[in-house]
């Protein structure tokens, strides 16, 4: 039985090395043929990892590609004891790095809105107490309430003025390297006084205004539809909570389903379909929630 355990993780192991070197081979071959193509592939990779703001590096999402591949293929064996379900179904191993980076970047964009309207709002405070832009700038750089991922995108605003750049180039610049509507937006209605004129306070506060309407639009939302995620959940949770009871009271009722092909392409169907269904709910559910 324990060698039994070891042949999966082991084969599985082999089978990722002996793909990684006949890949590694055949670019070694084509490889002034390819090198444009794989360099503007990779290209393309870092900058999809770079717009979730994470650090991992195309080698390390790969690998933890490849280990959630063979995580899912062991934990699968150990569970239908089929080899070739475990082989086929594993590769769902390969979308969690996808999954993980998506779930984080949401949370830290929802994070960022909250922290960058509060950091609006004492910009606009300051503002109004008689400070320029660039004053109110780095009294946001010294405070100690706001967070430290806000404050190194005003400091790099407080170095670009001090330099002499203005104040439509450095909230531009850092706008881009935020990547936030919100901030693009601060730039662009600071950049529209400048020109027309107007109350510096009243555009930024007009701005941190609109981005905690937007939040708490979005909160309501959430406890209007509390009730169908609620339903949705437990839709999702609950098959699986029934095949694991009857996998741990009366296997027999699962084992049956791995006995023939047949049965076994019948047990797929069922969670493909189950999963399936709790997309296309889920994605009606946002829709009318329009993508909050």
């Amino acid at each position: 039985m324990r060698l039994s355990l070891l042949v999966v993780p082991v084969y599985g192991a082999i089978f990722c090395f002996a793909a990684a070197m006949i890949m590694h081979i055949k670019s070694q071959r084509s490889l002034p043929k390819r090198q444009k193509p794989d360099r503007e592939r990779r290209q393309f990779l870092e900058a999809h990892l770079k717009s979730y703001g994470t650090p991992f590096t195309v080698k390390t999402y790969f690998a933890l590609g490849l280990l959630g591949y063979t995580g899912m293929m062991l934990a699968l064996y150990l569970f239908v004891k089929s080899a070739g379900i475990a082989f086929g179904l594993g590769v769902i191993g390969l979308v969690l790095p996808e999954l993980a980076l998506r779930l984080q970047s949401e949370r830290k964009r929802k994070q960022f809105e909250n922290r960058y309207a509060q950091a609006l709002q004492q910009m606009a405070a300051s503002l109004r107490s008689g400070l320029t832009i660039q004053q109110s700038v780095s009294d946001i750089c010294k405070s100690p309430f706001i967070h430290n991922t806000i404050k190194e995108s005003f400091r790099q605003i407080d170095a670009d003025l001090t330099v002499g750049l203005g104040v439509k180039e450095a909230f531009m610049r850092a706008a881009d390297t935020l990547q936030s509507e919100d901030a693009m937006d601060v730039a662009l209605s600071l950049t529209l006084q400048n020109t027309l004129g107007g109350s510096e306070a009243k555009v930024v506060e007009t701005v941190a205004r609109n981005i905690s309407s937007r939040i708490l639009l979005r909160r309501e939302i959430k406890s209007l539809f509390a009730d169908t995620n609620i339903t949705i959940w437990t839709m999702d949770v609950m098959p699986l909570l029934i095949i694991a009871g009857l996998f741990a009271g009366s296997p027999q009722y699962i084992e049956t389903f791995f006995q023939t092909p047949t049965m076994t392409a019948v047990f797929a169907g069922i969670l493909a379909f189950t999963m399936v269904g709790s997309v296309v709910i889920r994605k009606v559910v946002r829709r009318g929630t329009g993508g909050l």
